[in-house]
């Protein structure tokens, strides 16, 4: 029996994905939780053999819980399933130790098929993502380069800005403080050598960070 521990702050997501794992056979959901703190205490008392794992989480982002998690990936194998663009975040989650990412809109079965390899010791990365890693790779230089140096929070506040969406709001969704995601702008402008906040929201859409 494959064990598994969800976590996710939206509860329509976790009971969607409770939803297709109750109709396999070798598989149960022992936990479900919507922080980093509670993903992390789960994992170390249930032992579960996959976390499926959000980049966002309102106390600390999935990325930056990958580092606590260290001490348990022997045990247990993490599978991210979010809703950020690929290309932006696969690499740096399987470099952080992950054995597999898809989004949340991959189709049902390929979540099954995930979970199944990755269980088995495999790793799992669906054909879309893999090609969106490979153009990933292949900017080494100039602005391409520089988002490989955003921390998970920087590139999150990023993508934000680039959907117009206003400090006050990025910090509701982020659990932080305006005067943080104020900081985070500024660190953001001087790592990419931009001025302003149009400036930003323009790299974004360049970029392809949203949408």
């Amino acid at each position: 029996m494959i064990r598994i521990v969800i976590a996710d702050d939206h509860s329509l997501i976790r009971e969607g994905i409770k939803k297709i794992l109750v109709e396999e056979r070798d598989m149960m959901v022992v936990a479900e939780v919507n922080t980093a703190e509670q993903a992390l205490r789960s994992v170390g008392s249930l032992k579960p053999d996959i976390l499926l794992l959000d980049i966002s989480l309102p106390d600390k982002s999935g990325m930056e819980l990958m580092a606590d998690l260290r001490p348990y990936l022997d045990r247990t194998r993490v599978l991210f399933l979010t809703m950020h663009p690929e290309r932006l975040f696969a690499l740096r989650a399987l470099k952080s130790g992950a054995a597999g990412y898809l989004t949340k809109e991959s189709a049902p079965d390929e979540l099954v098929i995930g979970i199944r390899k990755i269980s088995a010791g495999g790793h799992y990365i669906s054909s879309a993502v893999a090609g969106q890693m490979a153009d990933a790779l292949a900017e080494k230089r100039g602005a391409g380069g520089e988002i490989q140096h955003l921390s998970p929070r920087e590139l999150e506040v990023l993508r934000m800005i680039g959907t117009g969406v206003k400090p006050s709001g990025i910090a509701e969704r982020m659990s932080l403080s305006v005067s943080t995601i104020h900081t985070y702008r500024t660190r953001l402008l001087h790592k990419l050598g931009l001025k302003t906040t149009s400036d930003l929201i323009r790299f974004a859409l360049e970029k392809k960070l949203i949408g």
